[in-house]
């Protein structure tokens, strides 16, 4: 504060992804009402950081927040909030799921500081997951399958082995659960990129999808 006299003339912008998010939305809040800062706020896949009184509190602080998130990402639908902007069946199967266990840690009720922009809304959205999605998940399935025939057909030791390296790594596993519920920064990027590259983009996306699939 002694070489600014002014910090309103101060301008912070803060971005983050995951719990980076919800930590540089933290940190907005912070400079904006501790030291008088302006601040903006850009979050992808974050998830909910306060009930509704900080909610209030944020927005009255905060001069904007950007929120972006995957329409099919878990996270920023954590804590789980059957009451707050998504109603859809994931969101409703992580409240029943969750519901007591926040509860008992004090995270009931909440809520998301402004609406998201989803940046795979649409039907060719929701077809490039899908198609990504099926062939990675179908991909993991047919391998599990031939270590375990591998390991009950005589050949115990070839396939126990692809077995354990199939749980030991996790990687394809890991594979599968973020294709179904994509969350990792890259697909962040290439959502954004169909986002605003028009039905370009979005082929070229879907391929890259497909590719990327096909090699594991």
């Amino acid at each position: 504060n002694e070489t600014c006299a002014d910090p309103r003339t101060v301008l912070v912008r803060a971005t983050g992804h995951s719990l980076g998010g919800a930590l540089a939305m933290l940190a907005c809040y912070d400079l904006a009402t501790s030291r008088g800062y302006r601040v903006d706020c850009v979050t992808w896949g974050a998830p909910r950081v306060g009930d509704r009184d900080f909610c209030v509190a944020y927005n009255a602080a905060v001069a904007s927040t950007a929120r972006f998130t995957n329409k099919f990402d878990v996270v920023p639908r954590l804590p789980a909030n059957d009451d707050d902007e998504d109603h859809g069946h994931l969101q409703q199967t992580l409240h029943r799921a969750l519901g007591t266990s926040q509860d008992r840690i004090g995270a009931r009720g909440y809520m998301h500081v402004c609406t998201a922009l989803e940046l795979d809304a649409g039907a060719g959205g929701s077809a490039a997951h899908w198609a990504g999605a099926t062939i990675k998940v179908v991909s993991f399935a047919a391998k599990m399958r031939a270590a375990m025939k591998g390991q009950t057909s005589g050949t115990e030791s070839a396939g126990s082995s692809r077995l354990q390296s199939a749980f030991s790594t996790g990687s394809q596993a890991a594979s599968a659960v973020e294709a179904l519920f994509p969350h990792k920064l890259d697909s962040y990027e290439r959502n954004l990129l169909i986002r605003t590259g028009g039905l370009g983009a979005l082929s070229s996306a879907a391929f890259t999808v497909l590719a990327e699939a096909m090699r594991t």
